[in-house]
């Protein structure tokens, strides 16, 4: 009976411990975002956004983040509480620095010229038995041409925010790819 007794004392001192502490997984996430390590791991590119172009001189754009909200947002619901949080306003700012990143090595300017506005629709991770699942909902309004769209990646990882930055680099690919995104960017 005092084993028994022991092992519900120590199970719910876990569950009390798992569920009651949440912590901001926006630095380890952004420590992952890495083009050159994530074009590797998920067997994507990046794209030379120079090639092609009808543009008279390099197009040069300038990303802003439109990302509003400053509150806790839980992206990992675990045991009926928040395992991991971001501030989506703060974490926009790195996914924002990723893009531009990403706009350089394609040959674009960044800095001046025509706004791309990024905010953060989703981004959540779930516990698996042995991994993480990650899903990224990111709008970019490109506002020269009124044009909004929604990019979504999806992935999993052996950690949860591996998984939430290859989830990330793959919703800004899809943005990449994007022929509309390409046409403007190309002055096609």
């Amino acid at each position: 009976m005092k084993t028994i007794l022991s092992f519900f004392r120590i199970c719910v001192v876990s569950c009390i411990f798992l569920s009651g502490c949440s912590s901001n997984a926006g630095k380890m996430i952004s420590k992952q975002l890495d083009a050159k390590m994530l074009n590797s791991k998920l067997e994507t590119q990046t794209i030379d956004l120079s090639v092609d172009s009808k543009c008279s001189e390099t197009k040069s754009v300038r990303v802003v983040n439109g990302e509003l909200n400053t509150d806790k947002y839980c992206i990992d619901h675990a045991m009926g509480g928040c395992r991991w949080y971001i501030i989506p306003k703060d974490f926009t700012n790195d996914i924002v620095k990723y893009i531009e990143n990403r706009l350089i090595a394609g040959n674009i300017k960044v800095g001046s010229g025509s706004d791309i506005i990024v905010s953060l629709e989703e981004l959540k991770s779930q516990e698996g038995a042995w991994t993480f699942g990650s899903t990224c909902k990111i709008k970019v309004e490109i506002s020269d041409i009124n044009y909004i769209q929604t990019y979504i990646g999806e992935s999993g990882g052996p950690l949860g925010y591996h998984a939430a930055a290859y989830a990330i680099h793959l919703a800004v690919d899809s943005f990449f790819k994007d022929p509309v995104f390409q046409s403007y960017i190309k002055c096609q």
